[in-house]
């Protein structure tokens, strides 16, 4: 579609006077603080894991395939969730 943003997870904002201008998921144009941009560095700092996946030359038929979903850690999390109930729950 010509002219549409692409999601928010995906947009970056450009740096202004300590803040940074973002599209929101409506295509509006936000301004952000640097102090509401340095919090949320805070709390994915303390909150937040990444986990990195590595898919080998022989892998990349479930490559394309995680890629054509519509959010590949969505995707992954309800798998993982649904082998989680299947086995049982256990708990950590």
């Amino acid at each position: 579609m010509k002219g549409s943003a692409p999601p928010f997870r995906r947009q970056h904002g450009r740096i202004r006077r300590g803040g940074a201008i973002i599209l929101s998921e409506r295509g509006e144009a936000v301004a952000v603080s640097k102090a509401n941009m340095e919090a949320a560095a805070r709390y994915n700092k303390a909150n937040v894991r990444r986990v990195t996946v590595i898919f080998s030359p022989l892998d990349r038929d479930i490559q394309r395939y995680l890629e054509s979903k519509e959010s590949m850690g969505g995707y992954l999390k309800k798998l993982l969730r649904e082998d989680w109930e299947r086995n049982g729950c256990p708990e950590f």
